[in-house]
């Protein structure tokens, strides 16, 4: 009897523990740096419980990181600076499937790449003579999606990529070496917008869509172009120079002055048919105006700014009501004129002074 008593006061005492204090104390949360997205209201104790089931290899001690943990949306990433003594390789370290590392930068500036891909729990780092130096990423869910993960181009290169959210409208950001522009385009999924990006200088660049708190994000790396070394070579009575690639189709303009021209705008076109070819050489801005129509030809366009006699740049073809006749571009197709998008023939129309050098080539 008196074991009995003993047994029924010990759980007395247990039941007397208040709930809400033990449940307090299974789900204090851990601090977390976060240096890549705005403060959330997950369970960080499950991240870090499941971080700590599967403990990294030994701590390198010879390299840091300059940050101490990571909090990314799903899509974007952040590149973080690797410091090693005496400069000693490192190779990227992950653990987990929610975040991808590469090693990026210079060898004067080495840099770590994480991506965030899925939401989950992963560490990151660096592997260095058989150690590692990691740190915990929480990467977390959201509505912001791109379809491009990375994009290595040239400089006066243009390429498209859809944006798809929860029906919020994105904002766009760019580094100034990239131009990024909205471009209204058919069949497109819900809740999608399809933009733009002219790369116009060499140099890394990031490319941020951001829709109220969440965002995904791009790296672009540009390299310096045929183009662009070619556009060196020539002179301009203005400060404006134009070069169009009638191989590549494109248009290109720049600012500046000899040997030191700059990607002012890149734009695809649609030059002269094999039968009615676009003429090369050098030529200058001679006319410009807002509207014509060639009767013996029944096609007229908006927009033309005037390089040699009859020949121009201008929107696409459109009958006499100024209805688009053909939205080709990107090859060969016109009566000798050089075709663009309406909105650039506009910009070209506004832009480009008088006895401005035109190159065809």
């Amino acid at each position: 009897m008196k074991r009995i008593m003993v047994l029924l006061a010990a759980a007395v005492v247990l039941l007397a523990i208040p709930l809400s204090s033990l449940a307090r104390n299974l789900t204090e949360a851990y601090p977390m740096d976060q240096t890549s997205a705005p403060e959330q209201t997950s369970k960080p104790h499950e991240f870090y419980s499941a971080a700590e089931s599967a403990a990294p290899p030994e701590t390198a001690q010879n390299v840091t990181l300059d940050a101490s943990s990571l909090s990314l949306y799903a899509g974007d990433y952040v590149e973080l600076r690797v410091t090693t003594e005496n400069g000693g390789d490192w190779e990227p370290f992950v653990q987990g499937d929610s975040a991808l590392c590469e090693k990026t930068g210079s060898p004067e500036d080495p840099r770590l790449r994480v991506t965030a891909l899925s939401a989950g729990d992963a560490y990151v780092g660096v592997s260095i003579d058989g150690a590692v130096k990691t740190i915990p990423v929480q990467v977390m869910a959201s509505p912001v999606h791109i379809d491009t993960a990375s994009l290595s181009t040239q400089a006066g290169e243009i390429y498209g990529f859809v944006v798809q959210t929860d029906g919020t409208e994105p904002q766009l950001s760019v580094d100034s070496i990239a131009y990024v522009k909205q471009v209204e385009k058919t069949g497109l999924p819900e809740n999608s917008w399809y933009y733009e990006i002219t790369a116009l200088a060499p140099g890394q660049a990031r490319v941020c869509a951001q829709a109220g708190e969440y965002r995904a994000a791009f790296p672009v790396s540009i390299a310096e172009s045929d183009i662009l070394r070619k556009a060196q070579e020539y002179d301009s009575p203005t400060s404006w120079l134009v070069l169009a690639d009638l191989s590549a189709q494109k248009t290109v303009v720049f600012r500046g002055q000899k040997g030191n021209w700059r990607i002012e705008r890149a734009m695809n076109c649609s030059s002269g048919a094999p039968d009615t070819p676009t003429p090369t050489g050098i030529y200058h801005v001679q006319s410009r105006g807002s509207w014509f129509f060639n009767k013996s030809l029944g096609e007229g366009a908006q927009w033309y700014v005037g390089f040699w006699g009859d020949y121009l740049f201008h929107s696409f073809p459109m009958d006499s009501s100024r209805k688009v006749t053909d939205y080709r571009l990107g090859q060969p197709l016109s009566h000798g004129c050089i075709r663009l998008r309406t909105d650039e023939a506009k910009w070209l129309y506004d832009n480009l002074p008088y006895h401005t050098t035109v190159v065809i080539y």
